[in-house]
């Protein structure tokens, strides 16, 4: 797999963007870093990172990418981590956390559906809680175990995003904290697959580092 870093050139991306959000432009644009194939299926993964000082987009892909004419800075590297039974390591992934209901089965927010469950919860508490929540059972059936300390679920927002034409609303959480390797080979997978719904706009590329403990 590769790891790239990329600052786009934001004059180019405000020509070119039309109607559509930022990150349905991401969404489009990202195709052009890799070789024409009109039978290709996403495989990558990306998260666009915005502040006041510009912006970066962070992409891990299966296939090699190349320098497009969007990009104003383009650094790339090969992307294998050497990972083993028990191993402690810190993350950070933005994430789309969705739940199915018991009684409706339908998807669910899961923020929101776990609000209306415990009705006397703090906001905030909630969305700590029921992501922490989500994240335990995602990463159990991804080969990893989530550690309780240093949690963090951050900056949950509701995204509206348009192509121009049609709608598409989906909410985000920035969660980092600290998991242990159980499968090595069943969790190098979940980061290539990306973790959650939305990973077609930003959501479920899972950075690692150091444990924060």
């Amino acid at each position: 797999m590769y790891f790239s870093k990329i600052e786009p050139d934001s004059e180019h991306i405000l020509r070119n963007s039309g109607d559509e959000s930022p990150l349905y432009v991401f969404h489009r644009l990202l195709w052009q870093l890799y070789p024409q194939d009109q039978n290709a299926k996403r495989d990558f993964l990306f998260r666009l990172n915005m502040d006041i000082h510009g912006s970066e987009v962070l992409v891990l892909s299966e296939r090699e990418p190349h320098e497009a004419s969007w990009c104003k800075s383009f650094e790339k590297k090969k992307f294998a981590p050497h990972l083993h039974n028990d191993q402690l390591l810190g993350f950070k992934i933005r994430v789309n956390p969705i739940v199915r209901g018991k009684k409706d089965h339908k998807r669910h927010d899961a923020i929101m559906h776990y609000k209306k469950l415990n009705q006397v919860m703090r906001h905030q508490e909630a969305v700590h809680d029921a992501t922490q929540q989500w994240m335990k059972m995602r990463l159990e059936k991804n080969g990893a175990t989530l550690l309780s300390e240093g949690f963090r679920a951050d900056s949950y927002s509701r995204q509206a995003l348009t192509d121009g034409k049609r709608w598409l609303r989906f909410s985000t959480v920035d969660v980092s904290g600290n998991l242990q390797v159980v499968d090595p080979a069943c969790f190098m997978q979940s980061l290539s697959s990306g973790l959650g719904g939305s990973r077609s706009f930003g959501c479920g590329l899972m950075l690692l580092r150091q444990p924060s403990f």
